[in-house]
């Protein structure tokens, strides 16, 4: 086939991806307010209403909103699935069935792979968390060796969330062998805090094995998690220094020794006052 052909095939395939997509959003977008109208009527009209109707038209409202999350969630999954192309898709085929190789990976490249795209899903970093370590290092290579320091970042610090959203220890493991600064993130989003949100009690220590620091910030967030054993961990990993506790925002130290102050001057004897002085020259 022309290799024109082919650039025309995958961009129509793109453009359908994308407007099958944006319709999904807009069915979306339409049963959202649908509920949101529905609950302005139920507040509007609730002191009319008597307390059984209302609790019963309250379910009602709390069954479609759980639908709408539902929905909501399979939207995004398929937004995943079609913001990638055909050639990306048939490389996460090639890494679940552990099939990559040097030559398949430049063979990809060459038909026009982009390994790290920062626009939309990078195709290493949605199958870096499902990879074996093995892959893992090829890819990890064939980035070190072709992008920037910065894309080698942008590419661990989305694989590192990808493996604690999957729930994935061997490549989290893996990663953290690469990955200069554990605690690395936007803000104070750490890889950490983020385990700790997902409830990732398993993820949350090989975090801080591997030196992860923990802030004020994200002692509160673990003592509000409702899974205990979070917070045991984290203050367990405090108490043997494996986690130390730093305050939010306070600053790095420094190896500047603390200027002393200059000795205090010996006070001054005071003045002989004015009278003292008439009296003395009297006397002589």
């Amino acid at each position: 086939m022309p290799k024109k052909n082919i650039i025309k095939d995958k961009n129509e395939n793109k453009k359908s991806d994308q407007d099958e997509t944006r319709v999904q959003y807009r069915a979306v977008q339409r049963e959202a307010i649908f509920w949101f109208a529905v609950l302005f009527i139920i507040v509007v009209n609730t002191a009319a209403w008597s307390l059984n109707t209302t609790l019963f038209i309250l379910t009602l409202l709390s069954i479609g909103f759980f639908a709408l999350g539902m929905r909501k969630e399979e939207l995004n999954q398929a937004t995943v699935e079609t913001a990638i192309s055909a050639l990306e898709k048939d490389f996460l085929k090639t890494i679940r069935k552990n099939g990559l190789n040097q030559t398949k990976l430049l063979e990809y490249v060459s038909q026009g792979l982009i390994i790290n795209r920062n626009v939309g899903i990078s195709a290493v970093a949605a199958a870096i968390s499902v990879a074996s370590t093995k892959q893992i290092d090829l890819l990890i290579a064939h980035v070190k060796a072709k992008r920037s320091k910065n894309d080698l970042n942008d590419m661990l610090w989305t694989g590192v969330l990808n493996s604690i959203e999957q729930n994935q220890e061997n490549a989290l493991k893996h990663l953290l062998k690469e990955v200069e600064d554990v605690d690395f993130g936007i803000m104070h989003c750490t890889p950490l805090l983020t385990a700790i949100s997902m409830n990732r009690p398993n993820m949350v220590k090989i975090l801080l094995q591997h030196g992860a620091i923990v802030t004020d910030l994200i002692l509160e967030v673990a003592r509000r998690n409702s899974n205990k054993s979070i917070y045991q961990v984290v203050e367990s990993a405090h108490k043997k220094n494996k986690g130390a506790v730093t305050p939010l925002f306070k600053s790095k130290q420094t190896n500047r020794k603390t200027p002393t102050k200059p000795a205090a001057k010996p006070a001054a004897k005071p003045a002989v006052s004015a009278r003292k002085q008439s009296l003395r020259s009297h006397q002589k």
